[in-house]
């Protein structure tokens, strides 16, 4: 029961760590395009203008959610092998995609929807690899 318990719980981490990073990469995009906002071409870009990008209230939300979701993978590290837990990231794409078609009203084709199939059939593969009672 306690192994049970414990890839359950390793997999709560997981999704909880991939949701925050997922919600971040939607508020990193509206932080930089809400107002419109355009960092500067070249390859020498204006340091100030990109310490502004940092400070955006959207933005600076989208990296405070990206070192949370750093730390809560930290603990999933200590607990999961890294062959079951790192492959589990890629459900972060399907979640992108969802909340950006949702929140941000970006288009998705019938050809990404079959490939987030396909990532969610893996994801779901490997998770069956996380330790649990035999």
């Amino acid at each position: 029961m306690e192994h049970a318990r414990a890839g359950t719980s390793v997999i709560l981490l997981i999704l909880v760590a991939v949701m925050l990073g997922a919600i971040a990469q939607i508020l990193l995009k509206r932080g930089m395009t809400q107002p419109e906002f355009q960092l500067p071409g070249g390859p020498l870009a204006n340091t100030i203008t990109i310490a502004q990008a940092f400070l955006r209230p959207l933005v600076f939300a989208g990296i405070v959610l990206y070192v949370m979701s750093t730390f809560i993978w930290l603990v999933v590290l200590s607990r999961a092998p890294l062959n079951v837990a790192y492959p589990m990231i890629s459900f972060g794409y399907v979640l992108v995609v969802l909340l950006s078609a949702w929140l941000l009203n970006e288009k998705v084709a019938f050809t990404t929807g079959a490939g987030l199939a396909l990532i969610c059939a893996g994801v779901v593969l490997i998770g069956r690899g996380i330790p649990g009672p035999r």
